[in-house]
């Protein structure tokens, strides 16, 4: 397996600025050392993560919502309740 090429501090700034850091955060995390970094990475990970799990929950609201409206649907032209 080949080693990777060490990013730059223009291509790790861009990286961070697509995950939503902001550019102070940024700034903060190019001055840390390696522990910090990965760190601060975890934190922003967990984040998103919550994030995303809020919006499934959401999803899962609105299916449920347009299952029983489309099934009621069916059931009202069927002439059952």
């Amino acid at each position: 397996m080949g080693a990777f090429r060490k990013m730059s501090r223009e291509d790790i700034a861009l990286a961070l600025k697509n995950c939503g850091f902001s550019k102070g955060d940024s700034d903060q995390y190019l001055s840390m050392n390696q522990n910090e970094k990965l760190s601060m990475l975890e934190e922003k990970r967990n984040v998103i993560l919550s994030s995303i799990h809020e919006e499934e929950s959401k999803l899962s609201s609105l299916d449920y919502l347009r299952y029983r409206l489309i099934h009621s649907r069916e059931e009202d032209e069927d002439g059952v309740s």
